[in-house]
């Protein structure tokens, strides 16, 4: 019996959850980290394409944060915020392994003043489409950012 992959995601969409480069998905196929499996989109001529399933994914994601993880000694002194991602003490809970790691650590994080679409879509809950639609009406602020592309005033996207 085949898998449900309806919910699956392409490299493109990996690679954007995990924060590299489409590149770097495809390397960790080759070192079996990641196991995509094949599928033929019907009525499209071509090859099939990779997907990879979102829990896999998402594992992935959350031993990245636990390797990034330093410890320490109760009562010792906390670094700089910017010397260390994240801190934990020896005696603290352990990091919750239910995939509330990444909101947590969301909110340990300010969020950037500028954002790409990809990152707004999800920042704001809107498509693209409508993101682009106010961009043309002069409601959001964008910008070049990094390589070209274009990004958005956070602050507009608070407003909305």
């Amino acid at each position: 019996m085949k898998p449900d992959m309806s919910t699956w995601i392409t490299t493109a969409d990996a690679a954007r959850r995990l924060g590299v480069k489409p590149r770097t998905v495809v390397d960790m196929v080759t070192k079996g980290k990641l196991h995509p499996k094949k599928y033929q989109r019907p009525n499209v001529a071509g090859g099939a394409i990779s997907l990879y399933d979102p829990a896999e994914v998402e594992a992935i994601l959350q031993q990245r944060a636990i390797a990034n993880t330093e410890v320490m000694p109760a009562g010792a002194m906390m670094p700089a915020p910017r010397a260390v991602s994240l801190v934990r003490s020896i005696d603290a809970p352990a990091v919750p392994a239910d995939g509330r790691l990444a909101a947590i650590l969301a909110t340990m994080q300010a969020p950037p003043r500028w954002l790409r679409y990809d990152e707004a879509v999800v920042y704001t809950g809107l498509g693209e489409s409508r993101l682009r639609e106010l961009v043309s009406a002069g409601k959001i602020t964008t910008d070049r950012g990094p390589r070209g592309s274009t990004v958005l005033r956070r602050g507009d996207l608070d407003k909305l």
